[in-house]
């Protein structure tokens, strides 16, 4: 299977969901730039997506990123088709 380049990041948000993985915004007092949106699992491990609005691009890369952090590869037991077929 050839997963896509890029998907929109309310697609992300909603596979991510389904495994209990929700997002919120990122916490930046002080700063000038808007905080990325981060994905958080139950045990309160964090991984952030640069994206800004619903229709922003999200690289592969990000999401592979958040894969392996949250333990949803094929040696955790999610095959890459199963995965990938969400979107």
């Amino acid at each position: 299977m050839n997963p896509p380049k890029v998907k929109k990041w309310r697609d992300v948000r909603k596979v991510f969901r389904e495994y209990g993985i929700e997002t919120r915004e990122g916490a930046s007092p002080g700063h000038r730039r808007p905080p990325h949106p981060l994905l958080v699992s139950p045990d309160g491990q964090k991984y952030p997506i640069p994206a800004r609005g619903q229709n922003d691009d999200v690289s592969r890369h990000y999401i592979d990123g958040a894969r392996r952090k949250f333990g949803l590869t094929p040696e955790n037991g999610i095959s890459d088709e199963e995965f990938w077929g969400k979107f």
